[in-house]
């Protein structure tokens, strides 16, 4: 019977220290939320001034003169190659069947 004591609260003893061990576990898990709420937070206010940059980036371009940045040769090198991109025939002309090829395919 003295054996049985002795394994009954050896038995206790751990069983408080795993209680214990899941009291902390809880309230760090608690302390996590609510720092990950935190940081949650602070990247959706990151994500919308980011945006926000952006936005104001693209709409100060959209109201840029390509000729104020670019030289004609610059121009015109950009246009080559976009025309080419489109001229599939190699025939210098961008006809019906280019435009239809470009609308089939997107390119």
């Amino acid at each position: 019977m003295e054996k049985l004591t002795t394994l009954l609260d050896a038995t206790m003893k751990d069983y408080a220290m795993i209680q214990d061990a899941l009291a902390d576990a809880r309230g760090n898990n608690d302390i996590r939320a609510t720092r990950n709420a935190e940081l949650r937070q602070r990247l959706d206010n990151m994500k919308g001034d980011v945006q926000n940059t952006v936005n104001s980036l693209i709409a100060s371009m959209m109201n840029i003169d390509p000729r104020d940045v670019l030289s004609d040769a610059e121009i015109d090198h950009h246009l080559e190659v976009a025309f080419n991109k489109f001229d599939k025939d190699n025939s210098g002309e961008l006809g019906v069947t280019n435009l239809f090829s470009f609308a089939a395919n997107g390119a």
